[in-house]
């Protein structure tokens, strides 16, 4: 008798885990009053007698799978005595208990898919479980298995026969009437609606999550109970009257619109069970009849509640109107990317019950439904919907592996919160539903302020300097190499520096660019400029010299301090320069000119101390104007919490146009501490090292770039204990990187610095101090970005600038003494990017806009999430996707690009860029050489206009973009590049006779011309079927034994052809002789033909006739 679609599914899932508990249902009840054991067993003997289901096998034969019908055979009873504990131990162990039970695998081909346990509680008082493989079950089952039972038990206690009315079919009639009903015509024209209908679906969700996705599921869960009240419940009836929608539908809107603003994404995928009984047949059937369809709601921000309800009002009847296709028949039509990580199609669920199991009242005793607190997750995310008594119980069932209770329990408020809303006003935006109450957003908006600390009543950095320079003149301020200054002796040359720019006109507003090698003549110049009145710009001397002589233009630089190595690269004109080689060691530099302090300018702390440039997202770089005082409040905060007593200073090891460098080169000079200056060449690395693992404790900024090149590098096997202060900043920071540099350095201070060049440096924190566990850090992909530093405001924000609950992500604008004056010559970016807060006490504040993702954490911390546009960071710099994108569009030939970045296995770990271009009349004849050339054109005139961080890895040149069906670029079609940037749609031959044999069988089974070794076997048509076969050809072919697993683990022809002759591989045991006096068991295949053959008369339907002549 064949298997239904659905019992193939769950099959083949049972096979590629190796017998899992996911699909294990469970169900237990509190018995209070006098139990009737013989009763109890007469009733679930009888159960297990009517529904033949009860009594099936599964078993696989030739890539088919079956159900195999045992006789007549009763269900045994577990009894467990607890009537020596007390009954608080006793419900302890009951838990115990059906865990246990639940994580008790079934095995298909040999167990009664039935067990029951029953705990002694008492002489009156006990738990009864039933434990169900979904094979044979479903929720509805469970129900027709407590109703079945209760009226069994009442009659048998009374001494009666059995009350219940004959099945009018099995279960396995279904299955039979299943697959002749589903005819082609039917299943094809219902996958084509599918098809259409799941285009371009994501390939999962984009929540965040508490922790790292495990490589396989772990479905191990846990439940949240909560309730919708009979008030909001009759205002939901209300709406669901009004608009002809049903609470499903009215409810799974609310839901899809909550899962929205959490995960940032408008199309929203939930997965919807039906009860898949259309007949009325088999509606009192135990079995396994449930379907899943998958519910797709495009969530529209501009759009008001009603408009979204009425769309997916109808999108929900469409999925109805072709629910007959199993779940399983259309995730092998689409053809998903395949992942033991999570289920295909959808990992969220949503279920409103329709059937529910309450207390019964049976002779002398009462029965109730209890529950256990955990579960077992066969999603990422479930809520199931039941209304009772006017109320709607909701339990919301997560993974504990990925979600924290915080997290569930932020979203259930939203779902709440929002229910309201709509209830009160379905005429709202979307945009305008509200996820938060009164209380929750007084409190998020106060996690977001960070310390008051007082500010002078004008903070300007250099007298910050000149503070240090009266308290210690003679402690070192600078080394480089073997040149050193006190703190007077910088002050001196700076002085003297200053003094020359006012001799020469240059005082408050002026411009001047600093065109040097990381060295002490750059310090000189900094604070020279500042102390004449003027704002210093940073040029990056390995940077092209297009680039620099567009920002010395739109800067509007009046003078440039250089290098005499450096002035030939330097565009000359518009401008005047000042050499500065000798102006740390050299009496003569300068010499002429006061070494004392020039007459206080009329510099103002609003005015700027630097600008700095940053990508750009119109292909040119953009300056950003930073005042004294935004750039005090941050040089003063680190200063004192970066550099404690007990440092010997800070370490200057990154270019000064890199914002993240004032950590070390401008915070020490607050503190009257010293720095030392790293050479600007290819020992920087080296040096650093060295510092890191010396005999001194120094403060450190750095990227995470940098400690995993250190890692690599050199670090294998040191270890020190010097109590360094490292501050990491300028990109992501992975918490399995720290996690090994606490190692490396156990007394060290970490701290995860986050902020935008427009906030200066810094303006959250995140501190792993010595000792802290490391439990605070497993599991999780990144390291919290933490809490707002003095003087600043951290506002977490939706589209219309309302505050995001806890865990949900959403913008971050950051406010307080830091954010930055504008950008240079840009007045409406600076006017779309600078916004006044509208949260702040007097209305004068104001907010930048980050583009960042973030999340409030439970205990207070933010969440880096990720961006909302095309801005990424490479090794700590700052990179607007569409700068490059611009300048590849220049290039000669190229008619359309795009850039993404890579980062490979980890947030550090080899990040890439990658271009993918258009050329001038390409054709798909062009060689693969013919493009790679293309490509190397490319690179060689970016290389020209670009720092070599933002040049991409790899150049694609594609036939043409791909795009979406609005006509946009779709760039999560552009074909993803191997690690090695090997070719694209290459095809490679097998190298051996075990590749070889591998590709005939996948081009017979897939019926594919022609298989390379490098092929997937998913991406090529494969199914859980062809998996099966593909397993059984192996088997036959090469005697191997291979698991499922192993075919998703290793889906191309050379990963697996490697299993095959690896230690992976397992061969058939062989076959030994067996004693004389031995039982000789069937085979498995003899036991299929002889139960055929006790189902009817004789036949001769398996005779094998033979005739010799």
């Amino acid at each position: 008798m064949p298997a239904s679609y659905a019992q193939e599914r769950l099959w083949f899932v049972d096979q590629l885990e190796g017998g899992s508990t996911q699909y294990i249902i469970q169900s237990a009840y509190r018995l209070k009053g006098v139990l009737d054991n013989q009763a109890l067993e007469r009733a679930l003997n009888a159960i297990v007698d009517r529904h033949e289901v009860l009594r099936s096998r599964l078993q696989e034969e030739g890539g088919s799978i079956s159900q195999v019908i045992e006789g007549g055979c009763g269900v045994p009873v577990n009894y467990t005595n607890l009537t020596a504990l007390n009954p608080a131990t006793q419900m302890s162990r009951i838990e115990v208990l059906l865990r246990e039970d639940a994580e008790h695998t079934f095995d298909l081909a040999r167990d009664t898919l039935l067990r029951v346990r029953v705990c002694v509680l008492g002489i009156d008082d006990h738990v009864m479980s039933f434990d169900m493989h979904h094979i044979v079950s479903d929720g509805w089952s469970l129900a027709v298995l407590a109703s079945e039972f209760c009226q069994l038990y009442a009659a048998f206690c009374h001494g009666a026969t059995s009350p219940l009315a004959a099945l009018p079919v099995q279960y396995g009639d279904y299955a039979v009437w299943q697959r002749n009903w589903l005819t082609k015509d039917l299943v094809a024209k219902q996958l084509a609606f599918w098809n259409g209908y799941l285009d371009g679906l994501p390939q999962a969700h984009r929540l965040p999550l508490d922790r790292q996705r495990q490589p396989r599921q772990t479905y191990r869960g846990r439940r949240n109970l909560g309730a919708l009240d009979a008030k909001l419940v009759g205002g939901i009836h209300v709406l669901c009257q009004r608009y002809g929608a049903t609470p499903f539908m009215l409810l799974e809107t609310a839901f899809a619109i909550a899962l929205g603003w959490y995960a940032r994404e408008k199309d929203i995928v939930v997965g919807m069970p039906i009860a898949g009984r259309l007949n009325e047949e088999v509606e009192s059937l135990i079995g396994l009849f449930v379907n899943t369809l998958v519910i797709r709601t495009e969530v529209d921000l501009e759009a008001d509640f009603e408009t979204l309800l009425s769309a997916n009002r109808a999108s929900i009847l469409d999925a109805l109107n072709n629910q007959h296709v199993p779940f399983e028949a259309i995730v092998e039509a689409i053809k998903p990317k395949r992942s033991l990580a999570h289920t295909p199609l959808f990992q969220v669920l949503f279920n409103m019950n329709g059937r529910t199991v309450g207390s019964v009242a049976l002779p002398d005793l009462t029965m109730e439904p209890i529950w256990r607190s955990e579960e077992v997750s066969k999603f990422d995310l479930e809520l199931n919907a039941t209304e009772h008594n006017g109320v709607i119980q909701l339990v919301w069932i997560y993974n504990v592996d990925l979600f924290d209770a915080g997290t569930i329990e932020s979203l259930a408020g939203s779902f709440e919160t929002l229910l309201r809303a709509v209830v009160s006003d379905p005429g709202q935006r979307i945009l305008d539903l509200p996820l938060v109450d009164a209380e929750q957003r007084e409190r998020v908006l106060v996690m977001g302020e960070g310390p008051v600390g007082a500010l002078p009543e004008v903070c300007l950095v250099h007298e910050a300097f000149e503070r240090s320079v009266r308290q210690s003149p003679t402690a070192v301020a600078a080394r480089m190499d073997k040149v050193s200054l006190t703190y007077a002796e910088l002050d001196a040359k700076a002085n003297q520096l200053a003094h020359y720019l006012g001799s020469i006109g240059l005082g408050r507003g002026t411009r001047v660019g600093i065109y040097l090698h990381r060295s002490i003549e750059q310090l000189i110049g900094v604070l020279g400029v500042l102390k004449a009145g003027g704002m210093y710009v940073p040029l990056e001397p390995s940077h092209p010299q297009e680039r620099t002589s567009y920002i010395i233009k739109d800067a509007g630089i009046e003078l440039v301090l250089v290098e005499q190595s450096l002035v030939s690269k330097i565009p000359l004109g518009g401008f005047d320069i000042l050499t500065m080689d000798g102006a740390s060691n050299s009496a003569q530099w300068l010499g002429e000119y006061p070494s004392t302090a020039p007459v206080a300018s009329e510099v103002q702390d609003s005015d700027a101390a630097y600008i700095l440039y940053t990508s750009g997202s119109t292909g040119r770089p953009k300056g950003v104007e930073v005042p004294h005082r935004s750039a005090w409040n941050y040089l003063e905060h680190a200063a004192q919490s970066y550099l404690p007593d007990g440092l010997s200073g800070a370490v200057v090891s990154s270019p000064l146009c890199f914002d993240a460098t004032l950590t070390t080169f401008l915070a020490p000079l607050f503190v009257a501490r010293p720095m030392v200056i790293l050479t600007d060449d290819a020992t920087t690395l080296d040096a650093l090292g060295e510092y890191l693992f010396g005999a001194e404790s120094w403060l450190f900024k750095i990227t995470p770039a940098h400690l995993d090149a250190l890692q690599q590098k050199q670090v294998v096997g040191r270890r020190s204990e010097r109590a360094h202060v490292i501050v990491i900043g300028g990109e992501q920071l992975s918490a399995a990187t720290l996690l090994d540099w606490q190692e490396l350095l156990p007394q060290a201070t970490f701290v995860n610095e986050y902020g935008p060049t427009e906030t200066v440096v810094g303006c959250s924190t995140y501190t792993v101090a010595p000792g802290t566990a490391r439990t605070c850090l497993t599991g999780r992909t990144a390291v919290p970005i933490g809490q707002a530093i003095r003087n600043t405001q951290l506002r977490v924000l939706n589209a219309a600038m309302q505050p995001q609950p806890v865990n949900c992500a959403g913008e971050l604008y950051i406010g307080g003494a830091g954010v930055a004056a504008g950008y240079v010559n840009l007045a409406q970016e600076t006017q779309a990017k600078f916004l006044a807060d509208p949260y702040g006490q007097d209305g004068s504040q104001r907010l930048y806009r980050t583009g960042d993702l973030v999340r409030w954490l439970a205990d207070g911390n933010l969440e880096f999430l990720g961006r909302t546009d095309d801005q990424v960071k490479i090794r700590g710099y700052r990179i607007e996707l569409g700068e490059i994108e611009g300048q590849l569009r220049q290039v000669p030939g190229v008619t359309e690009a795009a850039v993404l970045m890579s980062t490979g296995a980890g947030l550090n770990e080899d990040a890439r860029l990658m271009a993918y271009i258009v050329a001038e009349g390409v054709e798909a004849s062009m060689s693969m050489q013919e493009r790679a050339e293309f490509g190397a054109r490319c690179r060689a005139r970016l290389s020209e206009m670009l720092p070599d961080y933002m040049v991409p890895s790899a150049f694609v040149v594609l036939d043409a973009m791909p795009l979406t069906p609005n006509g946009k670029l779709d760039r999560k079609a552009l074909p993803a590049l191997s690690a090695d940037f090997t070719s694209l749609d290459s095809y490679v031959a097998p190298v051996n006779t075990t590749e070889a044999r591998l590709c005939a069988i996948w081009e017979s089974l897939l019926r594919v011309e022609r298989v390379g070794t490098y092929d997937h076997f998913f991406d090529l048509g494969g199914h859980s079927l062809l998996a099966l076969r593909l397993l059984s050809r192996i088997r036959n072919e090469f005697g191997v034994e291979l698991s499922l697993s192993a075919l998703f683990e290793s889906p191309t022809v050379a990963s697996l052809a490697q299993q095959l002759v690896g230690e992976a591989q397992s061969p058939l045991p062989s076959i030994e002789k067996r004693d004389d006096d031995e039982e000789l068991p069937l085979s498995f295949a003899q036991k299929r033909l002889w139960f055929l053959s006790q189902l009817g008369e004789a036949s001769a339907a398996y005779h094998i006739p033979a005739a010799l002549r």
